[in-house]
Parts: structure tokens; C-alpha cells; sequence
């Protein structure tokens, strides 16, 4: 009895001290794994940063681009607007002209009735 008390306490032992090997070997392995990550996280974040610096005159180039493209749209819409107000003037000269000229012609026809009307 004695004998396999002492066996199973050996045998404990044994099974206690793998149980350790395991879970020390579970805890080393997350940490390489974490560090993986880590290394990974830090990759790709210096290939964006590489990328981002090759591009940079690329993405310069389309921010001009863009600038210049805003600036002319408004540059559009003012002389639009100026032409519009040119044009504006030029009919309303010439539906004041036309205007003036009906008023002429009716002032010149009462006078021609008023005359008419006196030598009748």
C-alpha cells in the first residue's frame, strides 16, 4: 500500500510537471504569436507609409488638379453670369428702341387723325 502510494505520487508528480511543460509552452507560444502580430502590424504599417511617399507627388499632382478644376467651375459661373447681364442689356436696348418707336408712330397717328378731323 505504502509502495503504490509512492508510485502515484511519483506518477502525480510527473503528470503535475508536463501539465507546467504545456502550459508554459501555451503561454510562450501566445506570446510568439502576439509578436507575430505585432511584426505584421508594423509591416504593413511601413508599407502604406512607403507607398504613401512613392504616391505622394501622384496624390499632389490630383490635389492641383483638383484645386484648378473648382477654381475654373467658378471661374465658369462668373462669366456666365457677366454674359447673361451683356445680353440682358442688349435685348432691353432693344425693346426700348422698339418701344420708343411705337410711341412715335402713335403720337404721329393722333396728330394725323387730329389733322384729318379738323379738315373734315
Amino acid at each position: 500500500r505504502c509502495l503504490s502510494r509512492l508510485t502515484l505520487r511519483l506518477m502525480a508528480g510527473g503528470f503535475y510537471h508536463w501539465l507546467e511543460l504545456v502550459q508554459s509552452k501555451r503561454e510562450v507560444m501566445a506570446k510568439v504569436w502576439a509578436d507575430q502580430r505585432e511584426y505584421e502590424t508594423k509591416l504593413v504599417r511601413a508599407e502604406r507609409f512607403i507607398l504613401a511617399l512613392k504616391h505622394r507627388t501622384l496624390h499632389g499632382g490630383f490635389n492641383l488638379w483638383a484645386s484648378n478644376w473648382r477654381r475654373n467651375k467658378q471661374h465658369r459661373k462668373r462669366i456666365a453670369a457677366v454674359v447673361g447681364r451683356i445680353a440682358n442689356r442688349a435685348i432691353h436696348s432693344a425693346l426700348d428702341t422698339w418701344l420708343e418707336a411705337v410711341e412715335q408712330l402713335k403720337s404721329q397717328r393722333r396728330r394725323l387723325q387730329a389733322c384729318l378731323t379738323r379738315m373734315s
